[in-house]
C-alpha cells in the first residue's frame, strides 16, 4: 500500500474541520495531507450506516485506546480507482472501491497511525504527490488490522460511545490527551486477556473527558471470574481496576483496566486519584498523569503494582512543572482483604517495605486525614455539583464514583 494525496481530497476535509489532528502532517507537507491506500485482499462484510462495522470498530479501539466514533466510511467509492488503489485512509475517512471491503481492517489501522502523527511522506512521485512507503508501518496495518478483527467478536459489546479529544486545524492551545497502552495478561492454559499496561495522560481542566464505568467492560469477565475462583476471593473483593478512573476520563476499554484488589483500588483513589481531582477541579491546574502497571501479567503472580506520577502541566505551554506525587500502590492477591498499600516510589526504590494506608504518616497534599480523604472530596464535589458555574466547567461529568 501507498500513501498518496490530492489536493481536491484536502480542500475538502479541511472544510469540513477533522477532529483527527493530521493536520499538523499537512502543514509540514505543503498543506497537503497523506492519503493511505491498500491493494492486497482479505474479507470483510459491509454496514449499515457510515460508521467501522461493530466488531471491527470495537476491536480497533480496545488495541488503540482511540475512539473510531468520528470515522467515516464510504463504500463503493470511486476515489481509490483514481489512485490505482482498491481503498485508502485519510484522516477520519475511509473509503472502499466496490466489492473491496476486505481492505478495511489494515486501513482502520491506519486511521490510528494517522491519529498518532506517524505518517510522514517518504518520497514522491513523479507528479510530485507525496507518498509513504514505509514497510513497517504496511505490515503494523496487516497485523494490528487482522487482531482487530479478530478481538472484535467478545470485546466490548457494550462499549460504542468514547470521548477522545483531537485538536482541530485552527487550534492552538493543548487539550487533554489520553493515551493507553495494552499487554497480555496470562490467566489459563492457551487463555489470554488484553488488560493495561500504561496510561499517560495531560489533563486540562477547562476540556473534561466522559469517561466510562468499568462494569461496561465484559470482555474481561471470564479472566475476572477465574482469578476469583484461583484465590478464593468472593465477590468484588477483587475488580477492574482503572489506570484513568472514570471521573477523569478513563475509558472501559481493556487497555485501562487492570484486575487488582478492592482494598489497592480503594488506595489508588484515596491517594492518587483524589491528589488529581483535587489539582483539577479545586485548583483548576493541568495535570499530566501517568500510571504503569509493575509486575507480570500473569494469574500466577499475585502481586501488581501501579507505580503513579502527578505533575503540574500548563496547556498554553505545554511544559510541566513541579512534582506532586510519584508513589505505588500494590495489590496483592493472597492478601485480598487488606487495605490497600502505599508508599513513594523512593521509598520502594530503597527497600521492599510497604506501609499500610491507615498507618503511613506520609500524606498526599490537600488531605488532612488519608482515611477520610475520599469523603473529603466528595464533600467537594457535591458542592461544586451544585455550583451555577459548575455545568459550564465540568459538563456531563459523573460527579461521584460508581
Amino acid at each position: 500500500m501507498q500513501n498518496l494525496m490530492t489536493q481536491s481530497t484536502i480542500q475538502r476535509i479541511d472544510e469540513e474541520e477533522p477532529v483527527q489532528a493530521m493536520l499538523a502532517t499537512v502543514q509540514k507537507v505543503k498543506d497537503e495531507e497523506p492519503l493511505q491506500a491498500k491493494s492486497d485482499e482479505t474479507n470483510l462484510s459491509p454496514t449499515t450506516g457510515s460508521g467501522l462495522p461493530r466488531q471491527l470498530k470495537s476491536g480497533i479501539e480496545s488495541l488503540s485506546g482511540i475512539s473510531m466514533d468520528h470515522v467515516k466510511v464510504h463504500y463503493n467509492s470511486d476515489k481509490p480507482a483514481q489512485l490505482n488503489a482498491h481503498a485508502y485512509a485519510q484522516g477520519n475517512e475511509i473509503h472502499v472501491g466496490p466489492g473491496q471491503e476486505q481492505h478495511l481492517p489494515h486501513e482502520a489501522w491506519h486511521i490510528v497511525q494517522q491519529a498518532q502523527d506517524r505518517v510522514k511522506p517518504t518520497t514522491q512521485m513523479k507528479s510530485g504527490i507525496p507518498i509513504n512507503d514505509d514497510a513497517g508501518l504496511e505490515s503494523e496495518a496487516d497485523v494490528m488490522g487482522a487482531k482487530a478483527l479478530g478481538i472484535g467478536h467478545t470485546q466490548l459489546h457494550k462499549i460504542n460511545q468514547i470521548s477522545v479529544y483531537a485538536p482541530s486545524a485552527k487550534t492552538t492551545q493543548l487539550k487533554t490527551t489520553i493515551n493507553n497502552y495494552s499487554q497480555s495478561y496470562t490467566y489459563a492454559k492457551n487463555k489470554t486477556q488484553m488488560v493495561g499496561k500504561t496510561m499517560e495522560a495531560w489533563l486540562d481542566p477547562a476540556q473534561p473527558i466522559r469517561g466510562q464505568s468499568a462494569n461496561l467492560n465484559t470482555s474481561q469477565d471470564d479472566m475476572m471470574n477465574t482469578i476469583r475462583d484461583s484465590y478464593g476471593i468472593k465477590g468484588g473483593n477483587v475488580v477492574k481496576g482503572h489506570l484513568l478512573n472514570d471521573n477523569l476520563g478513563g475509558s472501559a476499554l481493556s487497555n485501562n483496566l487492570f484486575p487488582i484488589t478492592k482494598g489497592a483500588n480503594s488506595a489508588h483513589l484515596g491517594y492518587v486519584e483524589n491528589v488529581a481531582k483535587l489539582e483539577l477541579w479545586k485548583q483548576g491546574q493541568g495535570i499530566y498523569y501517568r500510571v504503569d502497571v509493575d509486575g507480570a501479567a500473569n494469574i500466577n503472580t499475585p502481586e501488581a503494582r501501579f507505580i503513579c506520577l502527578i505533575k503540574e502541566w500548563n496547556p498554553k505551554t505545554n511544559k510541566t512543572g513541579d512534582q506532586l506525587l510519584n508513589v505505588g500502590v500494590t495489590s496483592n492477591l493472597n492478601d485480598y482483604g487488606s487495605k490497600g498499600a502505599y508508599h513513594d516510589v523512593e521509598d520502594m526504590d530503597d527497600s521492599s517495605e510497604e506501609v499500610d494506608r491507615e498507618k503511613n504518616p506520609k500524606k498526599p497534599p490537600g488531605f488532612s486525614n488519608p482515611a477520610n480523604s475520599v469523603g473529603g472530596l466528595e464533600d467537594f464535589e457535591v458542592k461544586l455539583r451544585n455550583d451555577d458555574n459548575s455545568k459550564t466547567l465540568i459538563p456531563n461529568i459523573k460527579w461521584t464514583r460508581g
